[in-house]
């Protein structure tokens, strides 16, 4: 039923209101969905004519239309970065694995998409997935089969890298920097499931400072972003301090728009100054309920004035 007959049968009392209003809201979103698939403006809206509309003081209005996105960042234009990206894509040496947990590709303030438009995208491949073996992918079967390949995750076994020799990896054979992307949960669990991970040579970052990543909490004060850890081993590998700021000044122009326009700012969880969900959800009930106060205390004095 569309909304002319929903509204006709509404208007000569065949209809509960109730009834009417339900498939009112049905259609209106099968429209708009309709619309939003097939791209076309005609399917998000009722063509209604004007004596109809006037009939029932109904205003026709087109479909919402999107945000304008930039093609190179994918961002909002109103927030691009652009402007702080490499004017050309970095040309590295060593080879990049990234291997994504499924759920970061539907985030929108990732880091490997900027990391993909910092470095060359010959030299820098993502592998999504939750288990990663022999078999999965031939350029990840090259890297795994390589005595030459790193995989960054830390532990007792890791190597610092300041230990491995300044030289790029894999750029004459099939080694690889292999590195995991999701939180640390999502990481641990697939280095521990993902067993052939567990015959190359781990590699953990020290020294580094802490993350500049702030829209997203650390587990720790150590901890970067895959982006940051990607560039601190390249600047390393290739001998090119300058790779860190050229990767890292995106996330933090990123991070700004985004703290900019009402985003928090998140501290790491061993940092003094981190507040967990659970207290900032007590704080902004808290000051909700004293704002709620205050207008009532408001509101009772004008009154009795």
């Amino acid at each position: 039923m569309g909304i002319h007959d929903a509204l006709q049968r509404l208007h000569r009392g065949k209809s509960s209101a109730a009834t009417e209003v339900a498939c009112f809201a049905a259609h209106f979103l099968i429209t708009r969905v309709a619309g939003n698939v097939l791209g076309s403006p005609s399917m998000a809206q009722e063509q209604c004519d004007p004596s109809f509309t006037e009939q029932f003081d109904i205003h026709q209005c087109d479909a919402t239309p999107s945000r304008a996105m930039c093609g190179r960042c994918r961002r909002p234009v109103t927030v691009c970065i652009c402007s702080c990206l490499p004017d050309e894509p970095f040309k590295i040496g060593s080879r990049v694995l990234i291997l994504q947990h499924p759920n970061e590709e539907s985030r929108s303030l990732a880091t490997v998409p900027l990391l993909t438009q910092c470095v060359d995208t010959s030299r820098c491949h993502v592998i999504r997935g939750k288990r990663f073996d022999v078999g999965r992918s031939k350029i990840l079967d090259y890297a795994l089969s390589s005595a030459d390949s790193i995989v960054l995750f830390p532990g007792d076994k890791a190597l610092k890298l300041c230990t491995l020799p300044r030289r790029p990896i894999g750029a004459s054979d099939g080694a690889a920097v292999i590195v995991i992307d999701g939180t640390w949960s999502q990481a641990k669990s697939i280095f521990n499931q993902s067993r052939a991970l567990g015959s190359v040579r781990q590699v953990q970052l020290t020294g580094v400072g802490g993350s500049e990543y702030s829209i997203r909490t650390q587990p720790t004060r150590g901890s970067l972003s895959t982006l940051e850890s990607v560039a601190h081993i390249l600047a390393w590998l290739e001998t090119d301090p300058a790779i860190v700021e050229g990767l890292v000044r995106p996330l933090r122009a990123m991070c700004r728009h985004q703290i900019d326009h009402g985003a928090v700012h998140h501290h790491s969880r061993d940092d003094p100054e981190h507040v967990s969900r659970q207290e900032y959800k007590l704080k902004q009930e808290t000051y909700t309920q004293e704002q709620e106060a205050l207008q009532e205390d408001h509101t009772s004095a004008h009154v009795y004035k």
